[in-house]
């Protein structure tokens, strides 16, 4: 949990390779509608953020390799989308950039469409 509802603690997870653990039960994650954060994350109530989360993080280390390496895997997958100066992929494809275009294009395109006007007609003869 980071000192505010924004917090640079999960980019620097995903840019170590590591998994990300939300604690923050409000927080509205970034570019949400283009990344599914629950198949390279794992978040966690804060009212259960007690030894509970310690054992259960342990368990997953010691029992679940499989799934650990899974949420790894898709990390790397989406971290593109939140390197402002990565050169990894194309930024036109992946990047903080197209994500944010991706969103502008998705609230226009679900905006109120203006009423056209009223066609004029020309007067004859003038």
């Amino acid at each position: 949990k980071g000192a505010s509802s924004y917090t640079s603690r999960v980019f620097e997870a995903l840019f170590a390779g590591c998994v990300p653990v939300i604690l923050s039960d409000d927080v509205r994650l970034p570019f949400d509608s283009i990344v599914d954060w629950a198949s390279f994350s794992i978040r966690w109530p804060m009212a259960r953020a007690t030894r509970d989360l310690y054992d259960y993080l342990l368990d997953l280390l010691q029992n679940r390799p499989e799934y650990v390496l899974s949420l790894q895997v898709q990390v790397a997958q989406v971290r593109c989308w939140f390197d402002y100066f990565g050169l990894e992929q194309d930024p036109l494809v992946c990047s903080p950039y197209a994500a944010i275009l991706q969103g502008l294009a998705t609230r226009k395109a679900s905006m109120p469409r203006p009423l056209q006007p009223f066609a004029t007609h020309a007067v004859v003869g003038t």
